[in-house]
């Protein structure tokens, strides 16, 4: 009986051969929601405040509205999108996951930092192994 091993590695570069392993990978765009859900809080809360992250200076009236609005919008689509994956609808997952894509890379080369490159490249490989479970789904038509 071989035993099923689930380690940090095999997180980066998933097996997909099974329904089973398929719904596992695909359920971990729900992870890739919530982590933009709590990315765009933070964004809100600090542009509530007049602090820009990316870059220095300070935020005018109308931005001081708007961008904390902007984002807070972005965090309940990404919430909504998250619980909707947890009910295994993944209609969406190929449209998370580039979205994750793009803005991981965005943010490494405007705003590098050891820490955060680290942890934006390991969502982008997880975001690269939920459209592969995506395209085996739709090549079985499980779902």
């Amino acid at each position: 009986m071989k035993k099923n091993k689930n380690s940090f590695f095999k997180s980066l570069w998933p097996k997909i051969d099974t329904k089973d392993d398929c719904f596992q990978v695909l359920r971990n765009c729900q992870v890739l929601c919530f982590y933009l859900v709590f990315s765009y809080l933070i964004n809100a809360l600090f542009n509530y405040n007049g602090i820009l992250l990316w870059s220095e200076g300070k935020l005018d009236d109308f931005e001081k509205i708007f961008m904390p609005l902007w984002f807070l919008s972005g965090a309940v689509l990404f919430l909504w999108l998250g619980f909707r994956i947890r009910k295994n609808k993944f209609g969406l997952v190929p449209i998370i996951s580039t979205w994750l894509i793009i803005e991981g890379v965005t943010t490494i080369i405007v705003s590098p930092s050891p820490g955060g490159t680290i942890l934006r490249l390991y969502l982008i490989l997880v975001a690269i192994g939920c459209i592969r479970a995506w395209l085996f789904n739709r090549k079985l038509k499980i779902n």
